[in-house]
This record gives structure tokens, C-alpha cells and sequence, in this order.
């Protein structure tokens, strides 16, 4: 009887699995047929919207159909970003045309057509927020509306005004953590002051983020309570006191451009091929298991993600997922809730490290020290090592295991307390 119940559990757990992996088109005709570089869900009329490159595009999905967002789009060349502010949606990139109308990189949409801001801005804009009711609005621009603002400035509804003295070089991202306003970008200075790629604004000043980082910040995220961001191909933490380079299972082989953070899982794209060891081809996810592909991942870049009707959406350069055709934008079919999740685990289970090498002992730790039954089982649903004779926990919280024997892949380690039945997946690499 216990054989079955374990037994089942890994077929359950391999099932939704194997059944999450897979990406998807969305919709169906030729409104998008150049690479994306914008994402943006407007969560107050539940619409996706999607900003093009190289295309005078800004389309709108509502779940089942797309259209475009005015006549003729933005014209010439990239959007880069999308966000909403006082009920208008704003569009930032390169282009100094919206239906006929001019602009300059920056214009709002009011649900009947596209306005300017004034005079706009003199260069690309990459990277919007709103932060204490003004629109922030950064990139690599020197100018708004006519007047000095230095890479940044913020918005009103009505008019531009700078935002301290500024950065000597672009900045690629803005994120609001803990009422402070960071950005992070490919600059050594902020206010005047030495901050190397990352800085924060407290409304008043701009001041560096500890010792700053090697190489310029692409993307941030809240996670944990923490601000991570991307800078090349590695990742930093800010805990509001320290700085500090994070390598959670192996950093990336190329550039990581988007994070995102769902159901406490971490998700990064990029032009990464790797990560942790693991092929995951330029879209991945992180855990407390560690590293897992998305599906076949990508056949090129992954610019940006969202989380729309509770599916995650990328969008970029790519146009394949394995062997199927996804033409720049793909949703990802979301596990239904786990089999981990659904049992009660009110007797912490842990499990480290995950990953784990072949040459390393494999700790199991659990919280409420009883007579406990431990088993691994494959994918399959066999069982390689059982731990019922050899390993049985009584009064103790902790055991290690050898996996040396193992062959790499993904396997299941399961402990049963009397009626009780947990379970954790674990990647041997």
C-alpha cells in the first residue's frame, strides 16, 4: 500500500511536470511579425500590450484576439517600453511619429488616439515608473522638452522637470523598493557622485548603492523581500545594507536582460544558452529545487516577460520554441498547483544542495524529528535508493546521502511520517 501511494505521487508530480514544459503561440494571423521589446499588462482593462522593434507597432491581446492600438502606430523604429499613468498608456522608445501626429521617443495614449508630451525628449527612452504620483521616465536622452535633465526626468501629467543632476551614461531600468526610486544602467556617476551602474533616489538625492557593481545593470526585481538585478551575466542582491554578487546554482553564459518573479519562483531571459549546467536555451526558472528549463526554451534572445491572465508571456528575437513556431511572442501553460504544494507540510521538509553534483552528499533535513521512511525515486516512478532499512529518523532532524551512484537526470525524494506523504523534486547534474 505504501509502495502505491508513493508510487502515485511521483506519477502526479512527473505529470504536471512534463505537462508545465510547454510554450504556445499566441493567437493566430500576422499583426505581430517583427521581434518585441515590450511587455506591459494593463491590469485596470485586462489587456496585454506588446511594443515592437523595427515595426511602427503597438498591438493589444485581450486573451483571444489582437488588435492594433491606433491607426498607424509609432513610426520609425523601436518601443521599448509600456506602462500606465492617470489612466493613459505611455509608450517610450525611438520614434518621433504616432498618427500623423509628431512626438519625440515618448507618447500617451487616452483610448481614442496618441498625444506628445510637450517637446518630448531628445533621445531613446528605455525604462518608465511611477513613483510619488509623476511619471519617471529614463533612458539615454540629455533633454526634456528643451531643458537639461541628464539621462532622467519625471513627468506630471502636464509638464517635464529633471530629477537631481543626473547620470553620465543611459540607464536601462527603474524599480521602486522600499520608497526609494533605483536605477541601473551603463553609467559611473549619479548626482555627481560615483555609483557604479546601480544607484537609488531618495527624492531629494541621488546616492550609490554600496560599492557599486563591474559591468552594466539590465534588469531588477523583488524578490525575497530583496532587489535583485541582472548585470551581464550575473546577479546581485541589495538588502538595504549590503551589496552582494549572488550565485545560486551557476551564473548564465551570456547577458540576462528580464526577470520576473512568480509564485515565489524567479524567471529570467536573456541570451543565455546556460544556466546552473543546465541547457535551458535563454529562458529559465529558479527555485528552492534549483534550476529548470521552460519547456525547449528559445531559438534567440528573450527581451522582455509578463504575467497576464495568470499565463507568462516572453517576448524578443525568437520565432521557435523547439519545433514549434511561436513568430516573437509566446505564452508558457503554467503547472497546475503542484503535487508539494497541495500536501499539507506543516513538518518542514528540506532538501540541499539542489542541484546537486554527483560528487556531493545530499542533506535531508526535516523539521519534526519522528520515526520517518525515506525513498528516491526516478522519473519513472522507480525506486533507486529506498532509505526505509538503511536510513530511519528517529529523534534526529537531519540525514546525508550519497548520489554518487546515480545517474544524472531528475528524481523524487519522498518521506512518509504515519498517514503523511511529502515530496520534493531534485536535479542530479
Amino acid at each position: 500500500m505504501r509502495k502505491k501511494i508513493l508510487l502515485n505521487i511521483i506519477f502526479i508530480s512527473f505529470s504536471c511536470f512534463l505537462k508545465s514544459q510547454t510554450w504556445s503561440p499566441v493567437g493566430t494571423g500576422t499583426i505581430i511579425n517583427s521581434p518585441i521589446s515590450a511587455l506591459y499588462n494593463d491590469t485596470i482593462n485586462d489587456l496585454l500590450y506588446v511594443g515592437c522593434y523595427n515595426t511602427p507597432l503597438i498591438a493589444k491581446w485581450d486573451g483571444t484576439n489582437w488588435n492594433t492600438v491606433g491607426f498607424y502606430g509609432l513610426f520609425p523604429t523601436v518601443v521599448r517600453c509600456i506602462t500606465e499613468y492617470q489612466g493613459d498608456i505611455y509608450a517610450g522608445g525611438e520614434f518621433n511619429w504616432a498618427d500623423g501626429i509628431t512626438v519625440s521617443n515618448i507618447a500617451r495614449w487616452n483610448g481614442v488616439y496618441w498625444d506628445s508630451l510637450q517637446g518630448g525628449v531628445d533621445n531613446r527612452v528605455i525604462s518608465m515608473v511611477v513613483f510619488n504620483n509623476e511619471l519617471y521616465v529614463a533612458g539615454n536622452f540629455n533633454n526634456a522638452n528643451g531643458n537639461p535633465v541628464s539621462k532622467i526626468a519625471k513627468w506630471d501629467g502636464n509638464n517635464w522637470s529633471s530629477v537631481g543632476y543626473g547620470f553620465n551614461g543611459g540607464i536601462n531600468v527603474l524599480k521602486i523598493y522600499n520608497g526609494e526610486l533605483f536605477a541601473g544602467g551603463d553609467f559611473t556617476t549619479a548626482g555627481g557622485q560615483p555609483a557604479y551602474y546601480i544607484a537609488k533616489w531618495d527624492g531629494n538625492s541621488w546616492s550609490a548603492v554600496g560599492s557599486g557593481l563591474s559591468t552594466p545593470v539590465y534588469s531588477m526585481v523583488i524578490y525575497n523581500n530583496k532587489l535583485y538585478m541582472s548585470y551581464g551575466s550575473n546577479t546581485a542582491i541589495w538588502d538595504e545594507t549590503y551589496l552582494t554578487a549572488w550565485n545560486n546554482g551557476g551564473e548564465m553564459d551570456n547577458n540576462i536582460l528580464c526577470m520576473l518573479v512568480l509564485n515565489n519562483d524567479l524567471y529570467y531571459g536573456g541570451h543565455f544558452i546556460v544556466a546552473g549546467g543546465d541547457t535551458v536555451n535563454r529562458i529559465a526558472k529558479l527555485n528552492q529545487q534549483g534550476w529548470s528549463p521552460l519547456g525547449s526554451g528559445m531559438n534567440d534572445g528573450v527581451f522582455s516577460m509578463a504575467i497576464y491572465k495568470n499565463e507568462l508571456y516572453a517576448g524578443g528575437w525568437f520565432t521557435m520554441s523547439g519545433n514549434d513556431s511561436v513568430n516573437y511572442i509566446a505564452k508558457y501553460n503554467l503547472p497546475v498547483q503542484s503535487v508539494e504544494n497541495s500536501i499539507s507540510q506543516k513538518e518542514t521538509f528540506y532538501i540541499f544542495p539542489n542541484p546537486i553534483s554527483k560528487s556531493e552528499l545530499l542533506y535531508i533535513h526535516y523539521a519534526n524529528p519522528d520515526f520517518v521512511y525515506f525513498d528516491i525515486y526516478n522519473s519513472i516512478g522507480k525506486s533507486v535508493k529506498s532509505l526505509v532499512n538503511n536510513y530511519i529518523i528517529n529523534n534526529s532532524s537531519e540525514i546525508s546521502v550519497s548520489v554518487k551512484n546515480l545517474p544524472v537526470g531528475i528524481y523524487f525524494v519522498i518521506v512518509q511520517n504515519h498517514n503523511k506523504v511529502l515530496t520534493k523534486k531534485i536535479i542530479i547534474n
